[in-house]
């Protein structure tokens, strides 16, 4: 086995020293490391109280900084096999995630079957949502509501097909709706499509199919998830847009007989007035009425309700150098007049804001 010198290699993260997109560590096979981290000094109005995870938020639960997230990523590649492995430390899995799986995002491994067509098993980042994960991959700090509610991780296969240099097709056999483990006896599926019409114009489509009932259940529960998107980049100009379609039968919350469905969508735009600095905002919007995506909660009338709400995100970027961000950004989220799920001054209400100031580095 092959030793690798590490020392370098930190002594150049910690002190800043600018590096290339991805550090090279071996040529054949070739090995290459990357990696993010991001930090952030977060508040809000929502007096839940210290260490509760704010509803509906990517942010820590604590009033003051957080560490969102530190990941490292090792990817291998060889003519006809690839691995990566994605380890990760902070608030965003420990708020996501249950304690087993905070630590890998993931870890898989493949094989080329044909020319580009690759096939995948292990354990893989969600392929649904208009959003990433990623804060860095996003042009707002905060996650959308849409986005809170989609998978993390899925685990089991992959076929991935490239067409041309514009267009790509996975599809996905895996356990479940943001699930490790299976809990039944049957297998999901998925769809990502991916189509890059111009230098500045591209769209993507990714949908879910599957019945995560538990084990002997006596109804079957499948849902249908539908996700739209496109993105938009030229000159100092970028924006992002999304829709989600869900469809799940037997949920609706009066008779758990008839399907039920949620609506949801969000669109951000950024715009740079100077090349270090530009200025973004997000309208977010999300109706889920028997709540099959967001689970329920007790409108005033003591009535369970899943959730309505739109939200609005404001805020300003600053890039220092190349792979590197300050944000500062306030969001606010309304919620349906009879849904006062918030506590504001210790009170109930249908309204939040929330604030932070954040740092993203990655190499």
């Amino acid at each position: 086995m092959r030793k690798i010198n590490y020392l370098p290699l930190l002594f150049l993260l910690a002190f800043g020293t600018r590096l290339p997109a991805q550090v090279v560590l071996l040529k054949d096979p070739e090995i290459t490391v990357d990696g993010c981290l991001n930090v952030c000094y977060a508040g809000s109005n929502d007096s839940t109280g210290t260490g509760t995870p704010r509803f509906l938020s990517d942010v820590g639960p604590y009033e003051g900084f957080n560490l969102n997230l530190v990941s490292l990523e090792v990817k291998m590649q060889t003519g006809r096999t690839h691995a990566k492995a994605i380890l990760q430390f902070g608030d965003i899995p420990a708020l996501s995630l249950p304690p087993d799986l905070q630590v890998v995002s993931e870890a898989y491994g493949g094989i080329l079957l044909g020319k580009k067509l690759w096939l995948d098993a292990g354990i893989f980042g969600t392929h649904n949502g208009t959003e990433s994960i990623l804060l860095k991959d996003n042009l707002t700090e905060s996650w959308a509501a849409p986005t809170f509610y989609q998978p993390y991780i899925e685990t089991g296969l992959r076929l991935k097909r490239s067409f041309g240099e514009n267009f790509s097709a996975s599809l996905y056999l895996i356990n479940g709706y943001n699930l490790f483990h299976d809990n039944n006896k049957q297998k999901s599926a998925g769809l990502l499509l991916t189509w890059d019409a111009s230098d500045a114009l591209s769209f993507g489509y990714d949908n879910y199919v599957g019945d995560d009932s538990p084990e002997g259940s006596a109804t079957t529960h499948v849902l249908f998830y539908n996700n739209l998107y496109a993105s938009f980049e030229k000159g100092r100009l970028k924006m992002s847009g999304g829709i989600d379609y869900c469809r799940k039968q037997h949920a609706d919350l009066a008779f758990g007989t008839l399907p039920s469905s949620m609506l949801s969508a969000l669109l951000s735009a950024r715009i740079a007035c100077c090349e270090k600095l530009g200025f973004y905002g997000r309208y977010e919007y999300f109706n889920d009425p028997d709540g099959i995506m967001s689970g329920t909660v007790f409108t005033d009338n003591g009535v369970q309700s899943g959730l309505l709400l739109n939200g609005l995100t404001l805020g300003a970027e600053y890039v220092p150098q190349e792979k590197s961000y300050l944000r500062i950004e306030a969001r606010g989220l309304q919620a349906a007049s009879h849904q006062t799920i918030f506590q504001v001054n210790h009170r109930p209400g249908n309204q939040r804001i929330e604030w932070m100031l954040a740092l993203g580095v990655w190499l």
